[in-house]
């Protein structure tokens, strides 16, 4: 058994340099919607509505799911998050977790 590690740094919504079915374990922490800019153009979650944050997301789990191995692990490190009441009039509490647990169903993750 082979015991390495090899990190890419770059854009999970397209993983091209990554062959399908070949990874065991995907860890991540996607950024939360609306909270940090990292200043870089097309970034996930910041300056972009609910929806195009989810659609992107959504991209990153298929994604994931290409690349894993059949049986094998997407962990996602996120929790809820308070909506500001400039954008929905009042706090609201966006449910992340629900919405990835559903994207993940939807594109074939048990």
């Amino acid at each position: 058994m082979d015991n390495w590690a090899k990190i890419i740094i770059g854009d999970s919504r397209k993983m091209v340099e990554i062959e399908d079915s070949s990874i065991d374990l995907v860890v991540t922490s996607p950024p939360y919607w609306h909270i940090k800019d990292y200043g870089v153009e097309g970034q996930i979650g910041y300056g972009q509505s609910l929806h195009e944050y989810l659609k992107d997301l959504y991209r990153v789990w298929k994604e994931c799911y290409r690349i894993l191995k059949p049986g094998r692990r997407l962990c996602i490190n996120i929790g809820d998050q308070f909506a500001r009441s400039i954008i929905y009039g009042r706090y609201k509490v966006i449910p992340l977790h629900a919405e990835f647990i559903a994207q993940c169903e939807d594109i074939g993750f048990d």
